[in-house]
């Protein structure tokens, strides 16, 4: 579920990154369908830069996690050129993905 619906006309960079969020959400990345469901809580670009902010809910096994976290994107002709995610607690993050 989105959070974050823009009112009127935006970047194009904003579009691309909410279309991708939009993917995740109906699951067009298998490895990820069960895991996760990302809410938009802002998004923010510029020509070259898109950054949002993201919470995420999951499950693996018995393990749960929860997380605030910032993905950065540079974007180069209407693609996501490179991608980098901040977690608020990169331990747990790395805990919960480690774990069998």
């Amino acid at each position: 579920m989105l959070l974050y619906e823009p009112d009127g006309e935006v970047h194009p960079n904003v579009t691309v990154v909410m279309e991708g969020h939009r993917r995740l959400e109906r699951g067009d990345m298998t490895a990820i369908e069960h895991m996760f469901s990302p809410d938009i809580v802002s998004i923010m670009a510029n020509q070259e830069y898109v950054s949002s902010v993201v919470r995420l809910a999951g499950s693996k096994g018995l393990r749960q996690f929860t997380a605030t976290v910032v993905d950065l994107m540079r974007m180069e002709s209407g693609h996501i050129a490179e991608f980098w995610r901040y977690y608020e607690d990169p331990v747990a993050a790395r805990t919960f993905f480690d774990a069998r």
